[in-house]
């Protein structure tokens, strides 16, 4: 058996009292490494480990602003026309502007009839048209005046209040004015070969109560949903017939 000294003892002792006291001490908390992303092993005043886990980083999707394309020579506008020109109205013209090619000859506008000048998209407009994938970034509400009215070939309402107020004020553009869902329910009795222009502002018909297209604004996210849902519906019967 190994003899030892006193004072080899007490060094013995010593030792290993003050690795006893390194080992219960507690460890000094590691803040998580962003670049690897691994937890941080942090040991508390009760001399347990835990695991703080790294929160998953918030990911925010910008919406796209609408691309901008030459107008082709000869291009022909249709003017969708709602009340503020923030929900109907401007998510016509976004979805319209998507359905058809950088090239095609019909270009797309909107604006109101007491338009929230300069606003842009409403709020769960706004959500149902990101949802799609369709760019509406840079929107301003505008009001509807006599210039928009002469340069478009074909003005779409969405209620019947709508028609009568822009007849009021320009009785002379009343053959330009029609209900969107109007014009896509008369598609069907058109013929395959008529040309919509000339057959809209030519055919002698009332619109429909059913026509109407009722104003989402501030009714929440179904009102929206419904409202660009019925506006979707109709501008796909539309635009085919336009042949883009």
């Amino acid at each position: 058996m190994a003899r030892f000294g006193l004072g080899a003892l007490k060094n013995l002792l010593g030792g290993n009292k003050q690795r006893k006291h390194e080992v219960s001490s507690p460890a000094t908390p590691k803040a998580p490494n962003p670049s690897t992303g691994q937890a941080a092993v942090v040991t508390p005043p009760t001399g347990k480990t835990s695991i703080v886990a790294k929160e998953s980083p918030v990911v925010s999707i910008t919406p796209a602003a609408p691309v901008s394309r030459k107008i082709p020579e000869g291009a022909k506008k249709i003017l969708f026309v709602c009340t503020g020109n923030i929900a109907r109205s401007a998510s016509a013209q976004y979805l319209a502007q998507s359905m058809v090619p950088s090239d095609s000859p019909w270009i797309f506008d909107s604006a109101g009839t007491g338009a929230v000048v300069g606003s842009p998209v409403a709020s769960h407009i706004d959500k149902e048209l990101e949802r799609r994938g369709v760019p509406y970034l840079g929107h301003q509400a505008k009001q509807i005046n006599t210039r928009l009215l002469a340069e478009s070939e074909l003005v779409l309402v969405m209620e019947r209040a709508h028609l009568d107020w822009i007849v009021q004020e320009w009785p002379q553009y009343r053959s330009k004015v029609r209900l969107l869902r109007e014009m896509s329910r008369l598609r069907e009795g058109a013929g395959r070969r008529s040309d919509p222009i000339s057959y809209m502002k030519q055919h002698d018909s009332e619109p429909l109560a059913k026509d109407d297209i009722a104003d989402p604004y501030r009714r929440g996210a179904k009102a929206a949903q419904k409202a660009v849902k019925e506006i979707e519906e109709s501008l796909n019967v539309i635009i085919a017939w336009l042949g883009h």
